[in-house]
């Protein structure tokens, strides 16, 4: 029998376009910094430790104001170097820091040092043995909501990725606030929040090519394939 029942409209999203770093009236850049290495000494050190300030330059207050606006912290594990002086990375990252050793004990099997099987086979196949950490992306609370911590972490793997197969992060929001004091990872949620929270982080760590490794509590990116350039994520 027919009808003259309507289709329903999908209603248009009220909800603002997404707010963007380059909306703001100034200009970012990221001042990094890449650990002391002396001249003096017979060789580098296996694991390169990456710092990062980001400023914020200003054209609406006096004289270009410089502001720093966030911070940034990671390390290149330089395992074909490690593998080459015989020196053990698990030794190695735990001289450094706790962060490092939770690191490589998630992805490398103690016995062989090289990726887990299963981690291996979730990548696809991973060439370079080198593996670059995303520790810190921090930033103040004025400067959140512009997709600026994307920027920033994607300007980290350009910069110090080559030569890694391997990107790994704890999931935290990329541009939590720089006060304060509590974890920013999942683990400072409720276990009711916590599904809500993964899938978010999940979805925004995902526009970089990011994905959860199973059975650990990171994420993951292999270098091996596509890096998505900050113009692929409408960033530039």
């Amino acid at each position: 029998m027919p009808t003259n029942k309507q289709p329903k409209r999908r209603q248009q999203s009220s909800r603002p376009p997404r707010a963007d770093w380059r909306d703001l009236p100034g200009q970012y850049r990221i001042e990094f910094s890449s650990g002391a290495s002396a001249l003096g000494a017979d060789e580098q050190d296996s694991i390169i430790s990456v710092d990062g300030k980001v400023i914020y330059v200003s054209i609406e207050e006096e004289a270009d104001a410089e502001i720093a606006t966030g911070v940034l912290a990671g390390h290149v594990i330089q395992r074909g170097r490690m593998f080459d002086r015989g020196e053990n990375v698990f030794d190695e990252c735990d001289a450094k820091s706790q962060t490092l050793i939770d690191y490589v004990s998630a992805i490398l099997d103690p016995s062989t040092h090289e990726l887990k099987e299963e981690i291996d086979k979730q990548f696809g196949g991973i060439v370079f043995q080198n593996v670059l950490t995303i520790d810190v992306i921090e930033s103040e609370p004025k400067h959140r909501g512009y997709n600026l911590g994307l920027a920033v972490a994607s300007r980290l793997i350009e910069t110090f990725g080559r030569g890694c197969g391997l990107v790994i992060c704890k999931p935290f929001p990329l541009q939590f606030d720089i006060n304060r004091k509590t974890d920013p990872s999942l683990s400072s949620f409720s276990k009711i929040q916590q599904p809500v929270a993964r899938k978010k982080l999940q979805q925004y760590w995902g526009r970089l090519g990011f994905e959860p490794i199973k059975g650990t509590p990171y994420f993951g990116l292999n270098l091996d394939y596509r890096h998505p350039t900050r113009l692929d994520l409408g960033l530039e």
